[in-house]
């Protein structure tokens, strides 16, 4: 399993989440799933962006035993 970190913007609210997959193309399904089910924080985000625009990223965290948090790549 890869780690990843999902973020997503939508009508002012932000979404910041990690969330685990074996493959890349199973990150976002996982994330809808998680997300459905409750487990990811949804904050109040107030920018200047495009209000009816929906912006997901996703990155793969390196698991690395030196550092507890994860490196980012």
């Amino acid at each position: 399993m890869k780690l990843y970190r999902v973020q997503a913007r939508y009508l002012g609210k932000y979404l910041d989440h990690k969330i685990e997959a074996d493959e890349d193309e199973q990150v976002i399904p996982n994330f809808i799933n998680e997300l459905n089910a409750g487990k990811v924080t949804i904050k109040q985000e107030m920018t200047g962006r495009i209000p009816h625009l929906c912006l997901v990223t996703y990155e793969e965290i390196k698991r690395d035993s030196r550092n507890v948090s994860g490196t980012i790549s």
